[in-house]
């Protein structure tokens, strides 16, 4: 980075994005993960995503990652957080809980990847499911009750994804009863994404 800046071998923008990736990898407890004493299912995907942000770094100025990045730090094998769909999904995105639409989904319950943590809580998303069909990702949110009732309480929910980087999907609208959704990455709104959602007995998301 230091080097880059002083060649000029980046504009100030991909600079800037470049350091804010640097923040990451160096403002989280990712290495709180990988030690004996703290550990979870899901330490595989923060080794992942640590490696990502910086191998995000050498994209932005144009260079190739070491290969030390794209391999995991972790090494111990672990178990599974969630299921895998197993065919496409007939889904209508409606808010409604429709268990034919929803049978071959891959499935996320939430807490479950908590059992050696010292304290687990009933969050407010108790599962999430997930699968495609030829054109388009399918994502249901199911909380303790309604979802129309209990996301009342959020002010947006953001979906964000490892691949492509800087990617991420925001619902907003709870409070008011009028919930859209926009994909942005890099913090820019992507017009052409077609993204729609519904919150009814349950949250559906499609993009």
């Amino acid at each position: 980075m230091k080097r880059a800046e002083a060649e000029g071998q980046a504009d100030a923008g991909k600079l800037e994005q470049a350091w804010r990736e640097i923040y990451i990898a160096e403002g989280s407890d990712w290495y709180w993960w990988f030690g004996d004493d703290h550990s979870s299912a899901q330490d595989a995907l923060f080794d992942q995503l640590f490696r990502r942000h910086l191998q995000n770094v050498y994209e932005l100025l144009g260079q190739p990652a070491p290969p030390e990045l794209s391999r995991p730090i972790c090494r111990g094998g672990r178990r599974a957080i969630h299921t895998q769909p197993t065919a496409f999904l007939p889904v209508q995105v409606d808010g409604q809980k429709k268990y034919f639409e929803w049978v071959n989904a891959g499935r996320y319950v939430s807490g479950s990847e908590r059992g050696t943590m010292t304290m687990v809580s009933a969050g407010l998303i108790r599962e999430i499911d997930f699968g495609f069909d030829e054109n388009t990702l399918f994502i249901r949110i199911d909380t303790a009750r309604s979802a129309r009732d209990d996301l009342t309480t959020v002010d947006e929910l953001r979906v964000r994804f490892l691949e492509p980087p800087d990617t991420e999907i925001r619902i907003q609208g709870f409070r008011e009863g009028a919930v859209s959704a926009k994909m942005y990455r890099h913090q820019r709104s992507v017009a052409k994404a077609s993204v729609a959602v519904a919150v009814d007995r349950v949250l559906e998301l499609s993009v």
